[in-house]
């Protein structure tokens, strides 16, 4: 092993070009992230349809960051990190993608300086460092919004176990403050840092060499067992409170793990191929998804012994070698520790393995590479040339290969293509493919979709709800409205399944049966802001504009850029004849759209009849170069020009928008 580092100009210029180059090969690489926009899986509970996040950093939102269990987690940390980007970006994606390519690349300069305080090697330290860097398995926590959690977690472990290191160099009650603040930070982000104490009893052994003898190769002092153990009690203390607060939120939200939904004996055979499945996509990282469904028949005998036997051959390699080389037993019991939580025996959630769960984990496996091969191009200088020949080659194979698994994570569409691709009966991205097609307008072939995930999982709700979507978009209202009926029949509590079948009557013109589905929508959510403003377009349809208003500023209270609800109050004060205030709606509505063609054709309309006539026909004909087939808008700017007396009428409101 390399001897401590010995601070010199040298070593500090070495180190700074180190960090430089890491710095830019992690950017390069990440940077098209920020042209991708947000997902249709969780980013919208977590950010873009989240109205304590898009509230930004107040007192109500710091509160609730800190007090709720939403999405079955207690990480304020991490809510907080999404407001400030709000505060900063708002809905602009680029903007929160910036935020995690940062820290990721923070979080990789850490741990390069974290092996190089412990080492004292740089260039094992800097390989270790561009192996966890450039990773095909990051994409998935960099360029999804809502794995925030992942790479600022990830940035907390390393300062936390930088802080140990500067503990165990000169111990103090200060400097043991500051490793307690860090991990307590850190278990706030996410709380899959509990295993980080175990993992620096493990850092003890190798490379900081505090059990055993005094070696001038150690950067810290030994001490006896007992007292690393003490050391490091207030940190499982943490690490279990922690656990408890993850397991009741989970309890109370109803996401909690089944035991006995499966055998103990199966989910520790789930357990032994899910870690041989992580090595394998550590080595060897292809047909990469989002989401890889449970196994839909148990894993045959011979499959899962010759799992255990893998496993248990490695972890006796590694004590064998332990003695010589104490890289091998911390780095494979670093992997197998720290994917604890996550392996399956208590299994949460209906994936078997994700690319996100490694990001911590594969740390260990890139220290056993690196210090493996480095130890083995020791022998002989030409053994050496070629090792340092391979290693960049493959370092640039996998910078290669992460820009490819970027591109496939562009857009919704590109993302679950590539799921439904390289996994089998994945039900959820065939219904969020769906979802994407939807949104694009490819109707037909998500409806495709959406029957293979009915095919694989027949009351799917989300499915049920993505094709009555679908049917709606097709004019089929009457088996639209059936689906959205019978994903209520499912699960009472679909929020999302009232608020269309709310649509789908607001345009069969059953305004008083609209306004009744939107009520029960709203008992079931209150600050629901889709249901507020369908709710308003019942009210409107039923010319009950006062109430419509309220429930449309009531809307916007909860989310001041929706300019659906803008141009809702614009139609109601028209109908009233409050012309000058619909205009001014219309405006603000514009500003946040300008490509916003009802809202430009409600300005028209409240123009002309404010007398601002050029004013009015210059704006319907911008709403007719927009959309040339725009039938209210021409036959406005038709009478405006003939001169002809305005109808009683005050507006004739568009269809509503479909779910």
């Amino acid at each position: 092993m390399a001897a401590p580092v010995h601070s010199t100009p040298s070593h500090r210029r070495r180190e700074l070009l180190v960090c430089l180059a890491l710095v830019l090969c992690t950017l390069a690489v990440y940077w098209p992230i920020q042209g991708h926009g947000f997902l249709n899986l969780d980013d919208g509970a977590y950010v873009s349809q989240n109205a304590h996040v898009r509230a930004g950093l107040t007192w109500s939102s710091i509160r609730w960051a800190f007090t709720t269990g939403y999405f079955s987690y207690w990480h304020p940390l991490t809510w907080l990190s999404h407001m400030l980007d709000y505060q900063l970006f708002a809905l602009d994606p680029a903007g929160h993608h910036a935020t995690s390519i940062q820290l990721h690349t923070a979080a990789v300069l850490l741990l390069f300086l974290l092996l190089r305080q412990t080492t004292g090697s740089l260039w094992r330290s800097a390989f270790a460092a561009a192996f966890f860097a450039l990773h095909p398995l990051r994409v998935e926590s960099v360029a999804w919004i809502s794995e925030r959690k992942d790479v600022l977690s990830a940035l907390l472990w390393m300062l936390t176990m930088l802080a140990y290191v500067w503990y165990a160099k000169r111990p103090s009650i200060l400097r043991y403050a500051a490793l307690l603040l860090s991990f307590a930070l850190g278990l706030m982000a996410k709380p899959m840092l509990v295993t980080l104490p175990f993992v620096l009893l493990l850092f003890d052994y190798w490379p900081l060499r505090r059990i055993g003898k005094t070696s001038e190769e150690s950067p810290t002092k030994p001490a006896p067992a007992k007292i690393l153990l003490l050391e490091k009690v207030p940190l499982f203390i943490l690490a279990a409170a922690s656990a408890i607060i993850t397991l009741a939120i989970t309890t109370r939200s109803g996401a909690a793990p089944s035991l006995t939904r499966h055998s103990l004996q199966a989910r520790i055979a789930l357990s032994l191929v899910a870690y041989v499945k992580y090595v394998a996509m550590i080595l060897w990282p292809h047909d990469l998804a989002i989401l890889y469904p449970h196994p839909s028949a148990p894993f045959p005998w011979w499959q899962v012994a010759a799992a255990a036997f893998f496993l248990g051959g490695m972890t006796l390699l590694a004590a064998f070698a332990a003695r010589r080389h104490g890289y091998l037993p911390v780095g494979w019991l670093w992997f197998l520790v720290t994917l604890v939580p996550v392996i399956g025996v208590v299994q949460v959630g209906t994936q078997f393995v994700a690319d996100r769960w490694t990001y911590i984990p594969s740390v260990g496996i890139g220290i056993m590479i690196v210090w493996g091969l480095a130890d083995l191009a020791s022998r002989s200088p030409v053994l050496k040339r070629s090792l340092a020949a391979v290693g960049v080659v493959a370092l640039v194979a996998s910078a290669a290969a992460t820009e490819v698994q970027i591109y496939r994570w562009r857009d919704n569409e590109a993302l679950f293509r590539q799921t439904v691709r390289v996994t089998e009966n994945n039900v959820l991205a065939h219904t969020n493919l769906a979802q994407a097609l939807i949104e694009k307008g490819k109707v037909d072939e998500a409806i495709e979709h959406c029957a293979e995930a009915l095919r694989i999982k027949p009351d799917y709700e989300q499915a049920v709800n993505n094709l009555g979507v679908a049917l709606f978009m097709k004019r089929e209202l009457r088996p639209a409205k059936a689906l959205f009926r019978r994903v209520i029949e499912i699960n009472p509590s679909q929020v999302e399944a009232y608020n269309n079948l709310g649509r789908v009557l607001v345009e069969e013109h059953k305004a008083t049966e609209a306004v009744s589905v939107y009520e029960t929508a709203l008992r079931i959510q209150p600050n629901h802001v889709g249901a507020l403003i369908g709710l308003a377009d019942a009210l409107c349809q039923a010319r009950e504009y006062e109430p419509a208003i309220a429930r449309y500023a009531a809307a916007l209270d909860l989310d001041p850029g929706r300019g659906d609800a803008l141009r809702g109050i614009a139609h109601a004060l028209a109908e009233l004849g409050r012309f000058d205030e619909a205009a001014a709606h219309c405006m603000k509505a514009l500003e946040l759209d300008p490509a916003d063609v009802e809202a430009r054709y409600y300005l028209g309309v409240a123009l002309a009849r404010l007398g601002a006539t050029a004013d009015a026909m210059e704006c319907l004909q911008q709403v007719l170069t927009l959309v040339p087939d725009h039938k209210a808008a021409r036959q406005w700017l038709s009478l405006l020009e003939s001169g002809e007396e305005l109808p009683q009428g005050a507006v004739s409101r568009t269809k509503p928008p479909a779910p």
